[in-house]
């Protein structure tokens, strides 16, 4: 099979896993939230299938990748997403990997000040705001409220200062893509006949 077939496979391969990781993570924060609700162990459930696609996924993505979601899983448990069993679950099966594979961080030091700023960024700073009282500036809010573009501006920013990676761009596409598919009320009112509702 030739190589650039394989290396194709492998891409696409990762967004769909990346797209599956984003849906699972955002069902998970619904529960957290209370917005959904679903069987009685369902944040459990979901928060463990979330940790084994975002094994997956770490798996099939290079270092660049596993550094995005080591910073990014730091930023959410300072923002208090990561306390509820599920998806501490699912942190501790993430975090347990990229610790096993080394101290990659060590090699590419830019790279992790670039994604912890910008998850600082786009998700604590704007958090400590709130908690102060303080009233962010308008373009910030409007840029919070469009999780979507925020990942996409995160991938751009990489590609501009250090590499054009496909992987890396394509595994957060598939995130920010999946992570958005609850948004749709027509696929929440089709999931009613899964069991899953609202949870007001």
């Amino acid at each position: 099979m030739p190589l650039w077939l394989i290396v194709m496979g492998k891409t696409l391969g990762l967004m769909a896993v990346a797209y599956g990781f984003g849906v699972l993570v955002d069902l998970g924060e619904r529960l957290r939230r209370g917005e959904q609700r679903w069987f009685p162990r369902a944040p459990l459930v979901v928060g463990a299938a979330a940790g084994a696609t975002g094994l997956v996924m770490l798996h099939l993505g290079h270092a660049p990748l596993q550094l995005l979601w080591l910073a990014t899983l730091g930023a959410w448990l300072l923002r208090g997403r990561l306390f509820a069993l599920g998806p501490a679950l699912m942190a501790g099966l993430m975090l347990g990997y990229v610790f096993w594979l080394g101290p990659r961080a060590a090699y590419y030091p830019w790279e992790v000040v670039y994604f912890a700023t910008a998850r600082a960024l786009l998700g604590v700073a704007p958090d400590g705001l709130r908690a102060l009282g303080l009233t962010m500036p308008k373009a910030v809010a409007w840029l919070l409220g469009r999780r979507r573009l925020g990942w996409y501006l995160l991938a751009a920013g990489y590609c501009a200062l250090f590499e054009l990676d496909s992987e890396l761009v394509l595994g957060v596409y598939g995130f920010a893509k999946g992570e958005a598919l609850l948004e749709s009320e027509a696929l929440r009112e089709r999931l009613r006949t899964w069991g899953l509702r609202s949870g007001s």
